[in-house]
């Protein structure tokens, strides 16, 4: 489930992609083991006349890399 914070931004992230262009976008989910950050990628798939056919969504779990670059700030 995404977190009640994040929910109109990747709900406005969806519904705004024009689909000849990627689009990237960070969001929080709270599952059973606690809050994840995710990051999803929509890439554009086009054919050799550049017309897109469909779009690729390529989603990672960036928990990890979120709370070090968190860390990060804190020290600097």
């Amino acid at each position: 489930m995404v977190i009640p914070d994040d929910w109109d931004r990747v709900v406005s992230f969806f519904a705004a992609i024009p689909p000849s262009v990627g689009a990237e976008l960070e969001y929080r989910i709270r599952t059973q083991q606690g809050v994840r950050t995710l990051r999803d990628r929509l890439m554009p798939v086009a054919d050799a006349q550049g017309v897109v056919h469909r779009l690729v969504r390529l989603t990672s779990d960036i928990t990890l890399q979120s709370a070090l670059e968190r860390t990060r700030g804190y020290y600097d």
